[in-house]
């Protein structure tokens, strides 16, 4: 683009080649429902979070309650987790972002360290183990130009906002390492919500004609407060309140992650190459809470290694994921002062083992079909280390679980392609979830498991400047966990029926003016819509039937919208919209929340100053008109005594900002 900084293409998508969880193939070939996402993509607003930047794919929805507490779902998976992302898998650079009892935490990875995402969505396990809602693959930054590189910059905006970064990249021959740090820091919109995080990435490569082997290091040191969901009275009329308990506890969590690997893939053979990943990540955490505080830790070390064979049409890939955790908690109790009183030790440590094999054939006419199967072991053990006369501890081990997959992609002429797909999964419950009230393990309790069927097409024009996807699927879901709650801080999980997903999905874009001709900006236009019915097929609790009744936390529909101007010059403007459908806030469809709709806008400005040096200043508002709209629900919010449920997480209102970046 003349005069400006080159950016990834994102409409090209045919031109893609992707390397995430189907075997290699360009985007328009997938046999199932993919989506990918470029680091433009995922910029398009503020610096200091891209979570929300996730509801442009159809289907994905994200609760954003606050910078640290998040909620991203799936086809409706994941939405009765209280405060966290669960039945979701997530790889970043091929290390797992995913604990061994499956909570997902992503948001805590910087933007400025992300090069792009691949989310697959549905069922589909036959490569990276359980995973029932999907799979969210992250890839780090990737560089190609010899000699010293970099960029910095700074964005800063109201409510005491700003993030320096900086990104250094030296390549020489074989051999390339890179370097980031990111510093973000806001002291918050509501009452005891400050947040601070420091991100430090170091990323080196060793490259020949046959091999590559990459390190990467990442540390993560958070702190974020906590100001809780609120009754209706309270976000109706005083939104930036924090809820009365965690501010006066002044409630937190902190913690510091360190993510490490080391990954080598070989060419044994024009048809044979090997890739292994080996990884250990480390976490310390510690969380102060109204009711308790947790002290927690854990360790997370794992292999993955694969064989893939290419021969002509036929492809065939066969590996493993062996995963050894260990955690660690403690809950000590609050009001007893300094230092607090123990009151429950545990160490769990789990033990996820993965064996998987897939192959595909690619017709001589066009087309291809994919075939997958894994099996799935989980094993974990419990130490109780409490000291009282109920000891709980032991082992147990869920019944392995078997999870194929078929898809095929068929062309429809040259612009259209037809593709369907068939998969299973399953999510095992959460260390919590396993624990009765009373201490004791619930070891009847059983992984969620589902079957997703879908039907989808793709249609590409003008030379590949337009696209659109459509897809409509059912994900049957059985072994149902719900959230049973004795108190605001005791709760537990069950197995209560099935449900049905069902939906609709729709992403398109399209690219006008590409050259810029006349002086006339280059245009794009992306959309993504997603209207869904989901319900509860057979699910009775406490004595109360809810078969039939919808689900709760799932929006009826989501439109997302995008449009942005280039111009020669390089002055850019980007406008993004939103418009949320009707949640139920609970399952028997007695309350529900109405809806809302935000708009985002950004202009800025690239240039080059020779042939390596450039730079951009930008100015955006987020919630362009100041919008009162709750940004994330919790679902069957508790209401003990006379106290209100507490079901909204008041969204952010409207946020101005600005930055400055330049690259060399």
């Amino acid at each position: 683009m003349n005069g400006n900084v080159l950016d990834e293409d994102t409409i090209r998508l045919d031109e893609i080649v992707i390397k995430g969880p189907l075997l290699p193939n360009k985007i328009k070939s997938v046999p199932s429902s993919f989506t990918f996402l470029s680091r433009e993509n995922i910029t398009q607003s503020v610096s200091n979070t891209y979570v929300d930047q996730l509801n442009q794919v159809a289907g994905v929805f994200v609760h954003a309650g606050t910078m640290s507490t998040n909620r991203i779902t799936i086809r409706g998976i994941g939405s009765r987790t209280p405060h966290a992302t669960n039945r979701i898998k997530a790889y970043y650079n091929n290390i797992p972002l995913t604990t061994g009892d499956g909570t997902t935490v992503i948001e805590d990875i910087d933007p400025s360290m992300i090069k792009s995402i691949e989310i697959v969505k549905g069922a589909k396990s036959a490569l990276y183990g359980s995973g029932l809602g999907g799979i969210i693959l992250i890839s780090g930054n990737d560089y190609f130009k010899e000699g010293l590189h970099g960029r910095a910059g700074i964005e800063t905006g109201m409510f005491g906002t700003y993030k320096p970064e900086m990104n250094i990249h030296y390549q020489k021959n074989k051999m390339a390492i890179n370097a980031a740090y990111a510093y973000t820091n806001s002291e918050g919109w509501r009452q005891n919500s400050s947040y601070y995080r420091h991100n430090m990435n170091i990323n080196a490569a060793y490259e020949d004609n046959k091999s590559k082997t990459q390190f990467l290091l990442q540390l993560i040191d958070h702190k974020a407060f906590i100001p809780s969901s609120l009754n209706y009275e309270t976000y109706n009329n005083s939104p930036d309140n924090a809820a009365s308990g965690w501010l006066k506890a002044e409630g937190f969590e902190k913690y510091r992650k360190l993510l490490s690997g080391i990954s080598h893939v070989r060419e044994i053979s024009p048809s044979l190459e090997s890739s292994t990943s080996v990884f250990l990540n480390v976490f310390n955490g510690y969380e102060v809470r109204p009711f308790n505080t947790l002290d927690d830790d854990a360790l997370q070390a794992g292999i993955n290694s694969q064989m893939n064979f290419t021969r002509e049409n036929f492809r065939f890939r066969v590996g493993f994921e062996m995963i050894y955790e260990k955690y660690n908690w403690n809950i000590l109790d609050s009001d007893s002062g300094l230092p607090p009183v123990l009151l429950k030790q545990f160490e769990e440590v789990r033990l996820p083992l993965s064996l998987f094999a897939q192959s595909g054939y690619n017709f001589n006419k066009g087309g291809n079909i994919e075939i997958g199967l894994s099996y799935n072991y989980l094993k974990y053990s419990l130490s109780d280390n409490n000291g009282d006369s109920l000891d709980q501890s032991g082992s147990y081990r869920y019944n392995p679980v078997f999870s194929p997959f078929l898809g095929i992609n068929m062309p429809i002429g040259d612009k259209i392609r037809m593709y369907s797909s068939v998969g299973h999964g399953y999510s095992p419950p959460t260390v919590e979830e396993t624990l009765l009230p009373e201490g004791d393990i619930n070891s009847e309790l059983k992984p969620e498991s589902g079957i997703n069927l879908e039907l989808g097409s793709r249609f590409y024009g003008l030379d590949g400047d337009l696209y659109i996807d459509a897809s409509i699927y059912v994900l049957l879901v059985k072994n149902l966990l719900v959230t049973k709650r004795i108190s605001e801080e005791i709760f537990y999980g069950a197995n209560a029926g099935s449900t049905n997903h069902g939906g609709l999905e729709l992403m398109g874009g399209v690219r006008l003016n590409k050259y810029q001709l006349n002086s006339l900006p280059e245009v794009k236009m992306n959309l993504s819509f997603t209207v869904s019915d989901m319900r509860f097929k057979d699910f009775v609790d406490d004595g109360a039937n809810y078969t039939g009744n919808h689900l709760p936390g799932i929006p009826s529909s989501v439109l997302w919208g995008n449009l942005s101007f280039a111009f020669k010059k390089g002055i850019y403007l980007n406008y993004q919209y939103q418009n949320t459908g009707m949640q139920y806030l609970d399952d028997e469809n007695s309350q529900t929340y109405s809806g809302y709709q935000i708009s985002s806008l950004k202009l800025g400005i690239r240039l080059k100053h020779g042939r390596e040096f450039s730079s951009e200043v930008y100015l955006g508002a987020q919630n362009l008109f100041n919008e009162h709209y709750a940004s994330m629900i919790l679902v069957n919010a508790p209401s003990f005594g006379n106290a209100s449920p507490r079901y909204y997480y008041p969204g952010q209102p409207r946020y101005i900002y600005g930055g400055i970046r330049i690259s060399f």
